[in-house]
């Protein structure tokens, strides 16, 4: 009985809705002078009559009002065009108006002020950007860097409550738990990836490095997934424009990193031998180094103490300004040429040359 009850108010809620937003369509596109005899009309008044221009607001106001609600139960995705077109005749109306949408949506997200829902939201850069930082983890988790694991650590958590609140507030709920198996599936995949023995460190390294720099490029381009909407509604609102200005941040940052490693990394002097190479050792050698100084064989062989990768940039930054030590990477060169020049994959050794002063009476050593 109250189910009943209940299915016959929301009815006549839908009903007053629909005749308040076809008056308001024929109010727009009638002229100012016969306004008054359709509004007589729509109260079953008949035509006739003086026309009162405030008292009509008036009762405009009073229909928005009552039907408020409704419109946001409704879900309707014209509310915000409808508002301020009405509000459009005076700047008091508009005021009063403005502050019946505050009053209904004073405790909402800013993305959903202006409806009750995700619509024109897209859930691309949620999961795009939850994608990215499964992969970007794992990446982080091979090279052992502490850094990667953080951030990335940090935006997963955050992608899981923005996916979880818009679940909470999407009608499309089964297309959503879809796209968050396939997540799960992505997780699943870079696990295995990471723990697969029979694939080297660098083929690793290589294959999520990749999928990490497609998944960037989808990130940043996943705004235009809403173009189409807006090319239809000529409207600018469902595109987020802090998310744009943070994926443009982003690549400037990365466009100026881009230069500082061609700066420091690219342009140092090399031996070449005949079957290898000496490099000077700078830091993007670092974590493959310290890869290799984990293994207590080569700890003990080397007499060497295990050092945290913070600890090893630091000695690698000291070597670099002693200006009697030179420490040079060794390339296997077949290994260099073979993989295009990839220099950390073939990575096959260090070593150090020291200049000492030597006596006139002392024998070369």
């Amino acid at each position: 009985m109250e189910q009943l009850k209940e299915d016959l108010i929301n009815e006549n809620i839908h009903k007053i809705h629909r005749e308040f937003l076809d008056s308001i369509k024929i109010l727009q596109q009638t002229r100012l002078t016969e306004r008054t005899a359709i509004l007589q009309q729509l109260r079953g008044g008949g035509g006739g009559g003086h026309y009162d221009e405030k008292r009509e607001t008036a009762n405009l106001l009073n229909a928005l009002k009552v039907v408020s609600k409704s419109v946001l139960r409704s879900r309707s995705a014209n509310w915000c065009s409808l508002i301020w077109t009405i509000g459009a005749d005076g700047p008091q109306q508009k005021d009063e108006m403005e502050k019946i949408v505050a009053n209904n949506y004073e405790l909402a997200p800013p993305e959903i002020k202006l409806r009750p829902s995700t619509e024109g939201t897209g859930v691309a850069p949620f999961f795009l950007t939850s994608v990215s930082c499964i992969c970007w983890l794992g990446y982080g988790i091979l090279k052992k860097d502490q850094t990667i694991i953080f951030v990335n650590g940090i935006g997963l958590v955050f992608q899981t409550v923005y996916l979880a609140y818009y679940y909470m507030k999407t009608r499309l709920k089964n297309r959503l738990r879809h796209l968050i198996l396939i997540e799960f599936f992505i997780a699943i995949l870079t696990t295995v990836l990471i723990k697969h023995q029979s694939f080297s460190l660098n083929l690793k390294e290589n294959i999520l490095g990749i999928i990490c720099m497609l998944l960037n490029i989808a990130t940043i381009a996943s705004p235009l997934a809403d173009i189409g909407q807006i090319i239809r509604s000529k409207s600018t609102e469902s595109l987020p424009f802090m998310l744009c200005l943070a994926n443009m941040t982003v690549c400037l940052q990365w466009l100026l990193y881009g230069f500082l490693v061609d700066d420091l990394y690219m342009k140092h002097e090399s031996i070449i031998g005949k079957s290898c190479i000496l490099v000077p050792y700078c830091s993007k050698y670092v974590q493959k180094y310290h890869g290799w100084m984990e293994n207590e064989e080569l700890l003990i062989a080397t007499s060497s103490e295990p050092l945290t990768l913070v600890e090893e940039y630091e000695m690698q930054k000291k070597w670099q300004e002693d200006s009697d030590k030179l420490t040079f990477i060794i390339l296997d060169k077949q290994t260099f040429e073979a993989a295009g020049d990839d220099e950390i994959g073939s990575m096959a050794g260090d070593v150090n040359a020291f200049i000492c002063q030597q006596n006139e009476d002392e024998e070369p050593t």
